[in-house]
C-alpha cells in the first residue's frame, strides 16, 4: 500500500507565548498522522522559543527554525523552503484548527486532483467565545471545478491563505511566495495568484479554521507608514497577473478583481489610520487605482485584435451518452473558450434526438451544430468553414480533459502564432529519404524536442490548436481526402499543414497523461488505423511530393534529443510481448511515462 502523503504545517511564531501551546495542541490532536510541523521563531523576545523547545519533547515531528525578526511572510517562506511535505498548509501561532482539518482537506485534494483544497468554515474566536463569520470564503461556498468568475468571488471576499491546503509542487512551479512586509495585505501576494493559477480548487465545510482576534493581532496594529505597503503589494500582484499569457477577457476579469479587492482593503486600512496621515493615504490610493484602471482599459482594446478560441469536437451514437463529461471538462478550463461546438451528423441521429444530459448543457458557449456525415473529419472541417478567422482547438469525445488544457496550448500559441500546437505528437523517422513505418516513429515520451518542425506528426487525443489560415485550401476537398486517407484525419490535417508551410510544435510544458472515459476505447479508430496508417501515409505522400522534400530539408536542421536508448530498447521489447490493452501493458506504459517525465 502506498504511504500516505506527508503534509507540512508551517507556523510563524513571534511573541506568541500566550497562544502557542493552544495552537500546537490543535495540531497534535489531528486525526491524520503523517505530519511535519515546522515552527519558525521570528526573533521572539518573550518565552515563545522556550515553550517551543519544551513542546518538542511531546512532538518528535516538530521542527524548530530560528531567524532574526523579519515578519511572518519571511518566516513562512523559510518554512516552505525547508518543508518536506507533498502538501503544505499555513497556521498562525495564535489560531487553531479542528482535529479533522488535515484529513478532510487532504482527502478532498487527492480525490479531486486539486492544487488547493480549502475550508469554508472559518470561525472568529474572541477568547473563549466563538462566532461564525465568513472570513475565509463567500458564504455557503463549497464545491469543485470553480470557474474564473467563482475564483474572482473568492478573491473579492478575502485574501486569507491559512484556511487552505496547497500542493507544494504547484507553489514551486508557479513561484508563489510571501512578501516580507508587515502589512495587513501581505497574505494577498500569496493567495491571489494561487487562486487564479491553480489548475483546480475544491472547497468543503467539513472542517474548521479558528481565527483568534485580539489586541496584538497584526490587523489591529496599523502603523501609518506601513499602510502604504498595501498599494505596493497590489501593484506587484497586478503587474504579475497582467503578464500572464491569457486571453483578453480572462485577463480583464483578473485585473478588475484585483483592483476591486484593493478598494476593499484600502477602505479597511483607512479606518485604522491616524487623522494626520489620511491625506497621504488617500492620495496614494487615488493614484494607484487610476493607474490600474488605465491598464484595464488597455486590456479592453486587445479585444479587437485577438482571435476567438473555438473548441471543436464530434461524436457518434456509440459514444454520445458520455460526451457531456467531455464538454463539462472543457467548460471548466482555466482559460475559458469563446465557443464549444459539438458537430453531429443528422444521418446518424434520426430526428436529432440526443441525450438529455447534453441538451441541458447548451448555452451561449456550448452549442450543437448539425453537418454532413464526414465521419472523424467532422471535428475540424465544419469549424474551418464557419470560423475561418479564429483559433480552433480540436478535442476527442472520449477524454476528460484536465483544466489547464486550453491554457497550455494557448500559452504556446502566444509564443509562436504561426504554428500548430499539440500536446501529443510522434516524431517522423526517415531513412535514406524514405519514411519508416508509422510503428517505428518516436512517440511523445521518446524525445524531448519542443522546436516547431514538419517532422512533428500531430495526434488529436491531446488537443490540437490550429491558428487561422494554417492549412492548405485543399483541406476542404472531400473527394481527395476520402480517396487518400478515409480514416486518417490526423494524416490529412498534418499533410495540409506541411503543404501550407505551417510547422507543428509540442508545448514545452505539454500535458503527458489523459483520462479516458471508461469503455470508450471499445470503438476506437486506433484499432482500425494501426494497420492502415502506412498505406494512407503512402497515398498522401505520393499525391503531394512536396511533403517528402520538406521533411528531408527539416531533418537536416532539426533532430530530437533522444532519451536513454537502452530504456527505449527494453520498452519496445516488453510492449511487443504483452498484448495492447492488457493490464501488464497498461502498467508498463504507465511506468514508462513516469520515467520520461
Amino acid at each position: 500500500m502506498k504511504e500516505k502523503p506527508l503534509v507540512s504545517i508551517i507556523i510563524p511564531v513571534y511573541n506568541s507565548a500566550p497562544f502557542i501551546e493552544r495552537c500546537l495542541e490543535s495540531v497534535l490532536l489531528q486525526d491524520y498522522e503523517n505530519l511535519e510541523i515546522i515552527c519558525i521563531d521570528d526573533g521572539s523576545t518573550d518565552k515563545s522559543l522556550e515553550l517551543l523547545k519544551a513542546l518538542k519533547e511531546r512532538a518528535p515531528n516538530l521542527v524548530i527554525l530560528e531567524q532574526d525578526n523579519k515578519g511572518p511572510g519571511a518566516a513562512r517562506n523559510l518554512g516552505l523552503d525547508k518543508s518536506s511535505g507533498e502538501f503544505v498548509c499555513f497556521l498562525d501561532s495564535d489560531d487553531r484548527i479542528s482535529e479533522n482539518f488535515i484529513s478532510e482537506l487532504l482527502c478532498l485534494a487527492l480525490r479531486t486532483r486539486s492544487d488547493i483544497a480549502a475550508t469554508s468554515s472559518v470561525l472568529l474566536d474572541y477568547g473563549n467565545y466563538l462566532k461564525e463569520k465568513d472570513v475565509g470564503l463567500p458564504k455557503n461556498f463549497v464545491g469543485e471545478l470553480f470557474s474564473l468568475e467563482d475564483r474572482a468571488k473568492i478573491v473579492r471576499t478575502t485574501g486569507v491563505s491559512c484556511n487552505k491546503l496547497y500542493k507544494k509542487s504547484f507553489l514551486q512551479s508557479n513561484n508563489i511566495f510571501y512578501l516580507t512586509l508587515n502589512s495587513p495585505s501581505e497574505d494577498n501576494y500569496f493567495s491571489i495568484p494561487a487562486i487564479f493559477l491553480a489548475n483546480q480548487i475544491a472547497v468543503t465545510f467539513k472542517c474548521s479554521y479558528f481565527y483568534l482576534q485580539h489586541s496584538s493581532s497584526i490587523t489591529k496594529k496599523i502603523i501609518s507608514y506601513q499602510s502604504l505597503d498595501t498599494f505596493l503589494i497590489y501593484s506587484l500582484i497586478f503587474q504579475r497577473m497582467s503578464l500572464l499569457p491569457l486571453r483578453w477577457d480572462a485577463r480583464k476579469i483578473i485585473l478588475k478583481t484585483i483592483s476591486e479587492r484593493l478598494e476593499i482593503d484600502a477602505s479597511y486600512v483607512e479606518k485604522k489610520l491616524e487623522n494626520n496621515f489620511l491625506p497621504y493615504f488617500k492620495k496614494q490610493r487615488e493614484l494607484t487605482l487610476r493607474s490600474l484602471a488605465n491598464s484595464i482599459q488597455l486590456v479592453n482594446k486587445q479585444k479587437q485584435r485577438e482571435p476567438q478560441i473555438i473548441i471543436s469536437l464530434t461524436s457518434y451514437p456509440k459514444r454520445i451518452k458520455t460526451v457531456d463529461r467531455v464538454v463539462n471538462s472543457i467548460l471548466h478550463q482555466t482559460v475559458k473558450p469563446d465557443k464549444i461546438i459539438l458537430w453531429l451528423a443528422q444521418e446518424e441521429f434520426p430526428d436529432k434526438v440526443i441525450p438529455e444530459e447534453i441538451e441541458r448543457l447548451q448555452n451561449n458557449i456550448f452549442q450543437i451544430r448539425w453537418c454532413d456525415n464526414l465521419r472523424s473529419y467532422k471535428k475540424l472541417i465544419p469549424a474551418l468553414i464557419d470560423f475561418p478567422e479564429e483559433i480552433i482547438i480540436t478535442v476527442d469525445d472520449d477524454v476528460i480533459y484536465p483544466p489547464n488544457l486550453i491554457e497550455v496550448l494557448y500559452r504556446s500559441y502566444l509564443r509562436e502564432r504561426e504554428t500548430i500546437h499539440c500536446n501529443r505528437c510522434h516524431w517522423i523517422r526517415l531513412k535514406e529519404g524514405k519514411l519508416l513505418s508509422y510503428q517505428a516513429w518516436k512517440q511523445q515520451h521518446e524525445f524531448k524536442a519542443s522546436n516547431a518542425s514538419y517532422l512533428n506528426f500531430l495526434t488529436g487525443l491531446g488537443g490540437v490548436l490550429y491558428p487561422p489560415h494554417c492549412l492548405d485550401k485543399k483541406v476542404f476537398d472531400r473527394s481527395l481526402y476520402e480517396r487518400l486517407c478515409p480514416t486518417g484525419d490526423d494524416i490529412w490535417f498534418w499533410a495540409m499543414a506541411v503543404m501550407n508551410g505551417t510547422k507543428i510544435k509540442r508545448p514545452k510544458e505539454f500535458i503527458r497523461t489523459f483520462e479516458f472515459i471508461e469503455g470508450s476505447q471499445d470503438s476506437s479508430l486506433w484499432d482500425l488505423n494501426k494497420f492502415r496508417n502506412d498505406s494512407q501515409l503512402s497515398a498522401v505522400m505520393n499525391e503531394f511530393p512536396i511533403l517528402q522534400n520538406r521533411l528531408i530539408r527539416d531533418k537536416i536542421t532539426t533532430e530530437p534529443l533522444d532519451t536513454n536508448k537502452l530504456l527505449l530498447r527494453i520498452k519496445r521489447i516488453l510492449l511487443k510481448i504483452f498484448p495492447r490493452g492488457s493490464k501488464t501493458y497498461i502498467f508498463l506504459r504507465t511506468v514508462y511515462t513516469y520515467i520520461f517525465k
